[in-house]
């Protein structure tokens, strides 16, 4: 991400970057004091601790009993955005030097609950003293959108059969695999296998060498070798690779996090340690995307149409009361034109028409200070989806597809891989132009009644939203989502307040183990899905 122009020079802006500077010297001077191995087993335990492993954590670590049972909120919760700052800028420092002969030096407590919260604490000293800089230059509602990006995804959750099942099926094409394969030397099932192996080694241990285990859990060594190549980062590559982040940005909240490409820290004595262990998860499902990303076009296709399908199936599953069809394909000015990628259908009438987009999100996108102001790539793809669904609403009402009704009620959708669009009425603003551009030069016979006001929703808001409503509350949601006053809102809260009496098992449960065959047996080990 490029660094961006500090506010004027004033008064109030030299004192808060005076704030700044003394918290950021605070914190870098306790983090200096911390030794890699023993500071990353500290983070390892308040995790362990506070996300039911507390028999595990006691082995480590010291706190006080309100520690134990501390949730978001609470004074002793230690949010795993947090952590995964402070990792991060320990990483980006130099190692703690060793004190010359006959001397002592100040080392970090590297058992006590409280070393690891008074970091915390100043480490979020420092990132209010930025946000105090920033919020002088920039829209609090863009800030509010950064902060969601951060936050969102840790709360709802990685480790889950919604999440691993979405982005395995994702990567489950033939094409798909065979790219994989050959660039990394392992399966795609056996990686996310090797990491959910991983990831229950590490709800017991801080740290963890390769040993015979491997092997029970049938795992060949070429297959170890190959997952701990994607999965781990030696230590001084990590801190290299958290240095040259450090440099990206003045501000430590929205830095790229060395632990998203490699969760595991290879030490030199030959153990690894997974400070944050539901990051193995992550690189392993959404994270495939590192690996994949400069693959041919027919990959990047195969992987749209691989969401386009998931899409149709979540809402067949889920909505069974209503039909899901691709829409229908027709001709114009002698050209074959594809519908819409799904259509919900009551009868010949569209309840709503879905665009998909698969395109994953840039860094700053998610985190840049105006990225919608910057001409990010996404946005050009978001509006052109936008557009496909204007033409689609203009080509019925000039009768040029048969077989579909619309009518005032009926939805239109932006379905998004990721989550593109939380709290960012900007973003949305900045799509709906290119739409309208592209409307005027391509289509100039679809009318401003064409262009009807488009819901914008991530696939994760959708599921979320259906685990907790029937059909007539998704609807309703869609529906209330076009007024202008939720312009911004993520889909699942807009209702929020219903008490439907719904509470719905995953729509697809029962599922992973056609793309995952050894998901099953996992499965009643772990309660996925």
């Amino acid at each position: 991400m490029s660094k961006r122009p500090e506010a004027p020079d004033t008064d109030e802006t030299r004192v808060s970057r005076l704030q700044r500077e003394q918290y950021r010297k605070k914190l870098d001077r306790l983090l200096k004091a911390a030794e890699d191995g023993p500071f990353l087993d500290l983070v390892w335990a308040a995790r362990a601790l506070q996300s039911g492993h507390e028999r595990y954590a006691r082995r480590v670590i010291r706190y006080p009993a309100e520690a134990a049972t501390a949730r978001l909120g609470d004074d002793h919760y230690l949010p795993e955005w947090d952590l995964e700052t402070i990792v991060n800028e320990r990483l980006a420092l130099p190692p703690a030097p060793a004190p010359p002969p006959g001397e002592s030096r100040r080392r970090l407590v590297a058992d006590q609950f409280s070393s690891l919260g008074q970091i915390v604490e100043l480490s979020r000293a420092v990132e209010n003293a930025d946000m105090g800089i920033l919020l002088r230059r920039m829209d609090v509602l863009e800030e509010i959108r950064r902060l969601s990006h951060r936050q969102f995804e840790w709360q709802r959750g990685y480790v889950n059969g919604m999440h691993i099942y979405r982005w395995s099926f994702l990567y489950s094409g033939p094409l798909t695999k065979d790219a994989f394969l050959k660039k990394t030397g392992i399966e795609i099932p056996e990686f996310i296998r090797f990491a959910m192996f991983l990831h229950a080694v590490f709800s017991q241990m801080p740290a963890w060498k390769p040993n015979a285990l491997n092997r029970a859990m049938a795992f060949s060594d070429e297959q170890v070798r190959a997952a701990l190549a994607l999965l781990s980062a030696p230590l001084a590559l990590a801190r290299s690779r958290a240095m040259k982040f450090r440099g990206t940005s003045w501000t430590s909240a929205y830095r790229p996090s060395q632990l998203r490409g490699s969760p595991l820290v290879a030490f030199p004595d030959g153990l690894y340690r997974a400070p944050l262990r539901d990051l193995l998860v992550v690189r392993a499902t959404s994270g495939l995307y590192y690996d994949l990303a400069g693959s041919p076009g027919g990959v990047r296709n195969e992987i749209a149409n691989q969401f386009e399908q998931y899409a149709r199936d979540l809402l067949a599953a889920a909505l069974p009361k209503f039909q899901v069809t691709p829409g229908p394909g027709y001709r114009w000015k002698k050209n074959a034109v594809a519908g819409p990628d799904v259509i919900l259908r009551d009868g010949q009438r569209a309840v709503a028409v879905f665009e998909c987009k698969a395109r994953k999100m840039s860094f700053e996108a998610r985190f840049g200070e105006d990225p919608a102001g910057k001409d990010e790539a996404g946005l050009d793809e978001m509006g052109d989806g936008v557009f496909q669904l204007w033409k689609f609403v203009s080509h019925v009402r000039r009768g040029l597809v048969g077989g579909v009704v619309l009518d005032p009620q009926s939805v239109l959708v932006l379905l998004t891989l990721d989550n593109w669009m939380t709290m960012s009425s900007a973003f949305q603003k900045a799509a709906l132009a290119k739409a309208h551009a592209l409307a005027n030069a391509k289509d100039p016979l679809i009318a401003d009644d064409d262009r009807r006001t488009v819901v914008f929703a991530s696939i994760e808001d959708v599921e979320l939203t259906l685990l907790q409503a029937d059909e007539a509350l998704f609807v309703k949601n869609l529906l209330t989502a076009t007024e202008e006053r939720f312009l911004g809102w993520t889909l699942p809260y807009i209702h929020k307040d219903v008490d439907t009496g719904v509470g719905n098992p995953s729509p697809l449960a029962g599922r992973l183990g056609e793309v995952l065959p050894w998901a099953d047996t996992y499965r009643q080990r772990a309660r996925l899905m």
